[in-house]
């Protein structure tokens, strides 16, 4: 296989990830535009899994931008309303083979067309964004 192919290896990413075990056939859901994501549920509760692009990975610079921008996200979060991935085992971006992950705790919601989001809609919702939904 082709190392610019996406490799779906979920039930290792959960169990190297310990995040539990599937109970679910995983589900594309929008909201990756470079990238495929995910959702999943395990025994141990549901995740929004991000697959970085294969390609994109290939760049030197891309996976410590990855590691970088999650970084930065983790530590807005105290201060800023975010969603920020899963640190699991010391690591914000998980490798399976040479496929990236990043895992996401999963949260329910709706998305807002645009001309619903408002003051009123972003005062109502602050600190339960919602960055996936499932289609």
């Amino acid at each position: 296989m082709s190392e610019t192919q996406y490799k779906l290896n979920f039930k290792d990413l959960c169990q190297t990830s310990q995040i539990g075990k599937l109970v679910n056939i995983p589900e594309p859901i929008s909201g990756g535009l470079l990238h495929r994501m995910y959702y999943i549920e395990t025994n141990q509760g549901k995740y929004a899994i991000k697959l970085l692009n294969p390609q994109i990975m290939l760049r030197p610079k891309a996976l410590q931008n990855y590691i970088n921008s999650e970084r930065i996200a983790n530590f807005v979060s105290n201060k800023l309303p975010a969603l920020t991935s899963e640190k699991i085992n010391g690591r914000f971006i998980q490798q399976v083979d040479s496929q990236f992950y990043i895992v996401f705790k999963w949260i329910e919601g709706k998305s807002l067309k645009q001309d619903e989001i408002d003051e009123k809609s972003l005062r109502k919702n602050r600190g339960n964004t919602c960055r996936y939904t499932q289609n």
